[in-house]
């Protein structure tokens, strides 16, 4: 229920003047929301670019473009 109290902070926010070191909320928020899309991404990027090494060094010494007859 936390996601409320910070919901309920952001649209009062929006009615009152601007505090910017009295909108920790908003930034907490933002923070939070870059960390939990951030970190999935990061580990899909590694883990993908780790997959990729593993093949290419598998692979190195095919060359498709000679290779046309699957075509």
């Amino acid at each position: 229920m936390w996601y409320l109290y910070f919901a309920t902070l952001i649209a009062e926010s929006l009615y009152t003047k601007p505090d910017l070191l009295g909108m920790w909320y908003l930034y907490f928020a933002v923070g939070l929301a870059a960390v939990c899309l951030g970190i999935p991404l990061y580990l899909v990027y590694r883990t993908d670019k780790r997959r990729k090494r593993a093949f290419d060094k598998r692979n190195k010494n095919t060359d498709d473009m000679n290779d046309l007859d699957h075509y």
